[in-house]
């Protein structure tokens, strides 16, 4: 027999079958049209109409469907990509945000057009943003799920509302206008089943309270076949996994006991990571992608990969519209026969990606972008896609904290409930000021709202089972927590109460491994050579120079790092911004340059990099900039007379088993000797010295000096808020840095011999934790600001030995 987990009124029921009940979200609609059919079974019926129950999404759709308008509903997936078309320069990563903010002015009526709208930096960068997503949408026709409320066609009709616990303005003036249009709208609440059963759980850490869960999950339903078992995760996203592994673990015996909610991202579907592995590997260049990606079963990958390709000669070069680079991609991955060996739950996946893949075709994207741009995108458009295997009605739930609405119990058990956890963090929109959420009546904003909104859900989960348990556990990765306050007055009862056979484990074959203990083993020294030329940068001598383990992780195992987006500029921007504006300097200005010339550099550099953010800040950093670069005029003025020969010039040097590409920031003609100067530009600290020491820790400089014989001089342009200068190492006569005592030509051979002897090392597989420690044991120069410290594990073997 069929089990629901809603109680309808019998009415309401009847209700269903001639009139729209509209519900708060899908799940619940999907109960009720189940309660619905099981009373009309229970009546001994052999047929009746379909229920029409549908959350207000669905229904809403169906009405803006019926209006007929000549108007185009934009899919999410569109949504966003328009939104990240339309984005003011350098803010593509508040795209999602973007998108929230306009569903929530929409929503709450919320007027981004007006003055008083723009008081803060973020929200007037919104305004411009909405401005331009708003205009696009009007030239093409086209409206946003968020606009549904308001474009849907009211009719006179009956409508039953379930289980809304709130409504925002938009809906509650077009249930107003149903009603202006003769028709009623009928309000019920869910049928309460207070609980009988109350107590609180104290688990040791998170993954023992998941088991615990669901080893009492089984056995209420073993002692119970009738049981209507609901388990709450507020963590649910953030450890899918690991609860889909505890509960399948469970129940191996009877998958189908259970049905997980909710689901984790496109982007990251083992289908799906595995066609990205291979994409990464044919866009990127050679000497930056992976030797091959890894086996796997989902791709049938040629020795030669090139055979994939439709055009092998430059095809992931140059630009072009989005939809084009998506049919390639799906054109190589079919080639690679992509998925033909996915099991059923993979299976389900790649159907979804592949009838994305067929959606993005028909989206635009201007401007044109290139391979790894068009990756990138792909991947953001799959990760707001949320993946889960179909499963059969199951009389386990396990859902996230917001799904139970409307829905009833037998049992109940809600996790997660420590001090640090519940009630939630509040998390306000960043683009709409504070006030104005607050003024428009915007849910769960400040502590107080959130505390509020706890206290309302744990009164609904009280009310909606007969045995309630609430648990939490003492220690997770912030430290140890208490229970919440708001469940402190449950009683307390110990695990073994609930589970006479609790067993602290993950998975039932650990009961079966022999006990042993674990010796963790140091890095290994050697690792296996590199296999054909060597092309990288000057980064690869450096970290090879700095610690051999350092360059084996980055360049040969890709563990570099990742750069997180900051709203402000962070250091390497900064640097960035003189940089640029050096550029920008010599390359539109004629010498002599004047003031004019440095402020519309400082300008344009700003420009490039800052545009959005607040004026303020941006006028800052133009006078910082511009200071900086007077100073340094100044430092010019006072060298030999000179020409200036080549900006972001690129070049190479060859060497053996090696190919290092490089891009010179300036070069200068010297008018005395007709030498070349090779400058490069640093704003943060540098020593010259340490091109010059036993271990070439600072190659750049020196690499550049090997790729032409007249080059007479590498020299550093400290071009910092704190100090301007001039340094670097010169032959005899250029009258620029120091001349090294050995002579120039001696020691761009001791340079060659050194950056010789590193590529040899590299090559080789020499992989060895040995930073490079001038004088200083403790704290090595090659480990400083290092990423890789929990990789190598140096400290804890020196200690240890």
């Amino acid at each position: 027999m069929p089990i629901h987990f809603t109680q309808l009124p019998p009415e309401l029921a009847d209700a269903a079958l001639s009139a729209p009940v509209v519900t708060p979200n899908e799940r619940l609609a999907r109960e009720v049209n189940g309660a619905c059919n099981q009373r009309q079974i229970d009546l001994g019926r052999r047929a009746w109409p379909k229920p029409r129950a549908m959350s207000l999404r669905r229904y809403l759709r169906t009405r803006f469907d019926a209006a007929a308008v000549d108007v185009e509903l934009l899919s999410g997936e569109a949504e966003l990509l328009l939104w990240r078309d339309t984005a003011p320069s350098e803010t593509h990563h508040l795209a999602e945000w973007a998108a929230e903010a306009w569903a929530l002015a929409l929503a709450y009526r919320i007027d981004v057009k007006a003055s008083a709208f723009g008081e803060t930096a973020n929200s007037r960068l919104f305004q411009r943003w909405a401005a331009r997503f708003d205009a696009a949408l009007k030239a093409n026709g086209w409206i946003t799920e968020a606009q549904l409320a308001d474009a849907a066609m009211a009719q006179g009709e009956v409508l039953h509302l379930l289980a809304f616990e709130r409504m925002e303005p938009q809906a509650a003036a077009y249930f107003a206008r149903v009603e202006r249009a003769g028709g009623q709208v009928r309000k019920h609440a869910a049928i309460p089943s207070p609980s009988h059963e109350e107590c609180r759980v104290r688990l040791n850490s998170r993954p023992q309270e998941v088991s615990a869960a669901a080893q009492w999950a089984r056995q209420v339903l073993m002692a119970d076949g009738q049981a209507r078992v609901g388990v709450v995760f507020p963590y649910l996203t953030d450890a899918y996994h690991a609860i889909d592994h505890a509960f399948g673990v469970e129940f191996s015996d009877a998958p189908d006991a259970f049905d997980l909610s909710g689901g984790l991202p496109l982007a990251q579907q083992p289908v799906w990571r595995a066609a990205d592995a291979l994409l990464e590997h044919l866009i990127l260049p050679a000497e930056e992608a992976l030797e091959r990606p890894a086996g796997t079963p989902f791709l049938e990958l040629p020795e030669d990969l090139n055979e994939l390709l439709p055009r092998p000669t430059k095809w992931a070069t140059g630009e072009r519209p989005f939809a084009d680079w998506v049919a390639l991609f799906n054109e190589i991955l079919e080639r690679a026969n992509w998925g033909a060996k996915a099991g059923s739950g993979q299976f389900q996946a790649l159907q979804d990606i592949v009838d994305g893949l067929g959606r993005y075709r028909r989206l635009a994207q201007n401007p044109a972008v290139d391979a790894a741009q068009a990756r990138q995108t792909l991947r953001d458009l799959l990760n707001t896609q949320v993946f889960a295997p179909q499963r059969r009605s199951a009389p386990i739930q396990v859902l996230g904290y917001l799904e139970t609405t409307g829905m009833t119990f037998s049992h109940l058990w809600v996790a997660g409930l420590s001090d640090s956890a519940w009630p939630h963090a509040p998390s306000p929109n960043p683009l709409i000021p504070l006030q104005r959420q607050q003024a428009a009546g915007i849910p769960r904003l400040d502590h107080d709202s959130e505390r509020e909104f706890a206290e309302q859900r744990l009164a609904h989960w009280r009310t909606a089972c007969r045995t309630f348990i609430v648990s939490w556990s003492e220690e997770d990765t912030d430290g140890r927590h208490e229970c919440s306050p708001q469940i402190k007055s449950l009683p307390e009862a110990p695990i073994s109460q609930l589970l006479a056979d609790f067993r602290d484990q993950q998975h039932p074959a650990l009961a079966e491994l022999p006990s042993f203990n674990l010796i963790e083993a140091a890095p290994p020294d050697q690792a296996s050579g590199y296999q054909g030329d060597i092309r990288a940068g000057t980064a690869l001598i450096q970290d090879q120079a700095k610690c051999p383990f350092r360059a084996w992780a980055i360049h040969r195992l890709k563990l570099g790092t990742q750069t997180a987006e900051e709203p402000f500029a962070d250091a390497m921007t900064r640097g960035t911004l003189v940089h640029d504006a050096l550029l920008f300097l010599y390359q539109n200005h004629p010498r002599p340059l004047s003031d004019a010339a440095v402020q519309s550099a400082a300008d344009a550099a700003v420009k490039k990099h800052l545009e959005g953010r607040p004026r303020v800040f941006q006028a800052l950093e133009k006078k910082r900039i511009a200071n900086i670069l007077r100073a340094w005029l100044k430092v010019e003025a006072e060298q030999p007379e000179f020409s200036v020969v080549g900006l972001e010039q690129e070049t190479k040097l060859t060497l053996p088993g090696a190919e290092f590409r490089m891009r010179i920031d300036r070069v200068n003609q010297d008018h005395a000797t007709g030498a070349k100067l090779v400058i490069d530009y640093k704003t943060g600290s540098v020593s010259v010295n340490q091109m010059t020491g036993d271990r070439l820790v600072e190659p750049q400089l020196p690499m550049y000096a090997l790729t032409d014989d007249n080059i007479k001089a590498v020299l550093v342009a400290k071009v910092g808020d704190e100090e301007v200068r001039l340094l670097g190492w010169s032959g005899d006569g250029i009258k620029r840095g120091k001349t090294p005592d050995e002579g120039w030509e001696s020691l761009r051979r001791r340079w060659r011999d050194q950056v010789q002897s590193l590529t040899n090392e590299f090559r080789s597989g020499e992989a060895s934790v040995d930073p490079y420690n001038p004088g200083n044991a403790q704290n090595p120069v090659g480990c400083r600001y290092c990423h890789l410290l929990s990789l190598c594990r140096r400290d804890a073997f020196r200690t240890a030995s």
